[in-house]
């Protein structure tokens, strides 16, 4: 009998070791099913999204000028079709300021009646003049207002700024006007802080990511980023996610990192051996929920639509494609809306238009 029982439990082991292997290499079920949706502006550079906090429209920065979206799925043009946009901000109801080339020329653009008409503003951006003159010295590379302080930010070649008159005269914040390098690109405010983080690419093509104290003046240089990008590099994005937007992700070439620690270290999010370009990341609501893509370097070329989503913060990935022989699906902007029981995704795409992806609250990857 005692040599029954043995036997038995030897069996019952046997198999619970077989199956408990079995489902550790058992594929996982698939995730979620997404579908992209061509949302039109094809051929376009779609460098930014502006979401209003006024109304439900979405605002874009183009490659032939200002596109809104409101509750409809057909974009307005809104400015004229010359323009090339890199940057527009939503400053208070129909009020918005465009960063603007024309032939080479930098301008910075006002309407106060939601692109009815446009007005050239008089500023001395990028100095050294200190007296406002139509065109800028250096082109304003982003946009962003505190609606609070009523303060206008931007970013030039090596230089934070801000304008307490909507872009009529600007203060040098951090560095200096008309440096030698390829540009900042991304800024952002810290909530309840007087931080103001902000970064891009040096003269040696390695990724600038600083912080500047508007209390202390104080300007930090988080150099241990570049540890973890690679080099050659570049900042294309700074966001705030978690729960209490404690974690700090900034997006670039190579990859995604962040930091716990305010800057301290730098980890990997997200790491590509083939360099691609991640311009952005986005948080679907407080869920621990991101999103983002990328575009491979390559100006001329057709390219999939590559889109990543994690439903757990960033601990693993799950990649969808659209492949398309003609379409240029590298990703260069990132905004989002919801309803009840998706999250609205747009993608702004090089030479590519916009498309929309519709992901579930309840995604799990």
């Amino acid at each position: 009998m005692f040599r029954y029982f043995f036997l038995l439990i030897f069996c019952l082991i046997l198999f619970g070791c077989d199956i408990e292997e079995d489902a550790s290499t058992e594929p996982l079920d698939p995730p979620s099913k997404i579908e992209f949706q061509s949302m039109g502006l094809e051929g376009l550079i779609i460098n930014q999204f502006e979401k209003s906090v006024f109304d439900d429209s979405i605002t874009a920065a183009t490659s032939a000028g200002v596109f809104i979206l409101n509750n409809s799925s057909d974009w307005q043009l809104i400015s004229n079709d010359d323009w090339y946009v890199r940057d527009v901000v939503s400053l208070y109801p129909e009020h918005l300021i465009a960063s603007v080339s024309v032939n080479e020329n930098e301008f910075l653009y006002e309407t106060r009646n939601n692109g009815a008409s446009w007005e050239i503003i008089s500023t001395n951006f990028g100095g050294p003049n200190p007296q406002p003159t139509s065109e800028l010295y250096e082109p304003a590379n982003r946009l962003m207002f505190d609606d609070t302080l009523g303060v206008l930010y931007a970013v030039g070649y090596g230089v934070l700024a801000k304008s307490d008159d909507f872009g009529i005269t600007w203060q040098e914040l951090s560095g200096e006007w008309q440096t030698f390098a390829t540009g900042l690109f991304t800024l952002l405010k810290m909530p309840a802080s007087s931080e103001i983080w902000f970064g891009g690419q040096n003269a040696i093509e390695g990724a600038l990511l600083r912080s500047f104290d508007e209390n202390t003046l104080e300007t930090i240089n988080y150099t241990s980023v570049v540890d973890v990008l690679e080099s050659p590099s570049s900042v294309k994005s700074i966001n705030l996610v978690g729960s209490n937007k404690e974690r700090v992700v900034v997006s670039g070439e190579g990859g995604i990192v962040f930091s716990d620690d305010s800057g301290e270290s730098w980890a990997a999010l997200i790491e590509d051996e083939n360099s691609r370009f991640y311009f952005d990341l986005v948080e679907l609501g407080t869920s621990n929920l991101l999103v983002t893509s990328s575009w491979a370097k390559n100006f001329d070329s057709s390219q999939p639509l590559i889109l990543e989503v994690s439903s757990d913060g960033g601990g693993s990935w799950h990649k969808y494609t659209l492949d398309d022989n003609d379409l240029f699906g590298g990703v260069w902007s990132l905004t989002f809306k919801e309803s009840e029981e998706f999250f609205i995704v747009y993608l702004g795409l090089y030479k590519g238009g916009v498309f929309q992806v519709q992901i579930p609250k309840d995604f799990v990857n």
